[in-house]
């Protein structure tokens, strides 16, 4: 196939897609609010249907029960730390217990008296090893969204809209693509060339396109191909800057930078460190510590959103004896997952297959219009949580003895699995909408007839 050419299987894959969503929401739409409306007092009120919004929704309420079912449990664990003097300056290195924690408090306390009575620990062995901190893959429209609200508290549904008025604009490439590697053929020096005038990155930029251009310059960033993902939609290349943009809104100034030093720290190289760890043996327990010492931070230096810093540690010798300037037991709890975050919620829906990079945010968003789920800001982050109507709506349909939940991902994952084959040419697009229509007719018919469940739930 050529540039251009259009894909009739694909097409058809689409508009099988477009069928099965319109008739399977206009359907079930109808049913939820023309039951739920008088019911519900819920006036004006369209109670949408959506094969994507429904396990979308299904998600934040799985979530939101788990956090609240869950039950902490104290646990109790043994810290040695060693104090040393350097340049006229105490350190304290802190070694933890290679058991972690243990939910047994008298036996910990049992260990720790062990531990006091010996006279001294004993540096039982040390290791030495290159580490690397890895470069950012290209960029998906998915990890746009998903990185950049996670960083600003943006809504995923705002950031591709400002990255739609920057590709408009002529200063990013297409913002929806599930592609993260590039062509053989792409052409980084001209995206690098012109980005070398920038104040905040320009000199980076110009660092990388010299290595490029083939004038390696000591303890300069140095240019490597960017590594390849897993995926490509073989429609649209990764996320990456046009031009150079200038006279940005605050919200257009996030989106942009993020893409364009994601980009520069793609065609840099890894971070190159040397961890050291250090295992002490105290009567009969092990406890370790790590240091880091950072070589190079080679792709870090444009990628400010990412740290890695130089841990210290003294110098040990194996079998050294060293006397322990305190040993105690530190008392914790287990802790609840926190409330799912927007970005969380992208990453589940890619994973499961709900939605496209192109639309997961406009589910999200749908979700939240429809009053099914409601944002609580902590901070920059807006966390989750169902609302009374979205609650009752999941509840109400996983009360049904239904082989398949509307709320739940595996539905809608075998549609794309059959439309999958549609692109393919495998299955035919009517074949493919016949047979999912004639699951939600099923599935229809045993709602509506169980309706009340769902009438219950105020």
């Amino acid at each position: 196939m050529k540039p251009g050419d259009l894909d009739v299987d694909a097409a058809k894959a689409v508009e099988a897609r477009q069928e099965i969503d319109l008739r399977a929401g206009a359907a079930f739409t109808r049913l939820q609010t023309m039951n739920l409306r008088a019911s519900l007092t819920l006036e004006d009120m369209l109670l949408s249907y959506g094969p994507c919004q429904f396990p979308t929704l299904g998600f934040v309420v799985d979530h939101y029960k788990r956090v609240q079912a869950f039950v902490s449990e104290p646990f109790w664990s043994i810290e040695v730390h060693y104090k040393v003097k350097e340049n006229d300056k105490v350190h304290t290195v802190v070694f933890l217990w290679d058991r972690k924690h243990l939910f047994d408090q008298s036996i910990v306390q049992l260990l720790h008296a062990r531990c006091k009575l010996a006279a001294h620990a004993v540096v039982q062995h040390i290791s030495c090893k290159p580490t690397r901190k890895r470069k950012p893959t290209p960029l998906t429209t998915v990890e746009l969204q998903k990185n950049l609200s996670r960083l600003t508290g943006m809504a995923p549904k705002k950031i591709l809209d400002v990255a739609e008025a920057l590709y408009q604009r002529g200063f990013l490439s297409y913002p929806r693509t599930e592609t993260d590697q590039y062509d053989q053929n792409f052409d980084f020096l001209s995206v690098l060339e012109k980005q070398k005038n920038d104040r905040s990155w320009g000199a980076l930029a110009t660092e990388l396109h010299t290595s490029a251009s083939g004038n390696v310059v000591e303890q300069q960033l140095q240019y490597e191909r960017p590594r390849n993902g897993r995926k490509n939609d073989n429609a649209h290349p990764p996320i990456h800057p046009t031009s150079h943009a200038n006279d940005l809104s605050a919200d257009e100034k996030k989106v942009y930078e993020y893409v364009t030093r994601r980009f520069l720290a793609s065609c840099a190289t890894d971070a190159l460190g040397e961890e050291t760890k250090v295992v002490l043996d105290l009567a009969g327990e092990h406890f370790h510590t790590t240091g880091l010492v950072v070589h190079a931070l080679n792709y870090l230096k444009v990628f400010t959103y990412e740290k890695w810093d130089n841990k210290w540690m003294p110098e040990f010798h194996e079998q050294q004896r060293i006397t322990p300037h305190s040993i105690h037991i530190k008392e914790g709890a287990t802790s609840p997952p926190s409330l799912l975050t927007e970005a969380d919620l992208v990453g589940l829906m890619d994973k499961n297959g709900i939605g496209t990079d192109a639309t997961i945010a406009e589910h999200i968003k749908k979700i939240i219009d429809r009053q099914y789920i409601v944002t609580q800001k902590q901070g920059k982050t807006n966390y989750l949580l169902p609302s009374t109507l979205g609650m009752g709506l999941v509840e109400g349909y996983e009360s049904m003895e239904i082989s398949k939940h509307l709320c739940k991902p595996m539905l809608r994952r075998e549609t794309e699995e059959k439309l999958g084959l549609v692109a393919q040419a495998r299955i035919s697009k009517q074949e493919t909408v016949s047979q999912s229509m004639k699951e939600y007719e099923a599935i229809f018919g045993a709602i509506q007839n169980n309706f009340s469940k769902v009438m219950q739930v105020r």
